[in-house]
């Protein structure tokens, strides 16, 4: 019984840990060309940056939770539709380092 248990519980772990980055996963494509920005919302919540050129909006998306941190998401609209979508992994900068002189004098 209590190797029914153990396997249950390590196969419902494994489960529920997969869920959650098939979950974000599916999430992003569900956003599909033509949608408004309300059904955008709806998926994605609200953007945390907007573009505005011309007739066309962009919207861009870097904390989305159930994505975690570390990927853009950007969403082009024209006329209130969506037109373009993109994601890729946020580009690693690094910081620059500070060469500090000491004088031994």
């Amino acid at each position: 019984m209590r190797k029914l248990i153990g396997l249950w519980t390590i196969g419902l772990c494994m489960a529920l840990s997969s869920c959650g980055t098939l979950t974000g996963n599916n999430m992003l494509f569900k956003v599909k060309r033509g949608m408004t920005e309300r059904q955008v919302k709806e998926i994605l919540g609200s953007p945390d940056f907007r573009r505005f050129h011309g007739d066309m909006e962009q919207w861009e998306y870097q904390k989305i939770p159930w994505i975690g941190y570390g990927k853009i998401i950007l969403v082009d609209f024209e006329d209130g539709r969506v037109v373009n979508f993109d994601s890729f992994p946020e580009p690693h900068i690094d910081k620059p380092t500070v060469n500090v002189k000491v004088d031994n004098n």
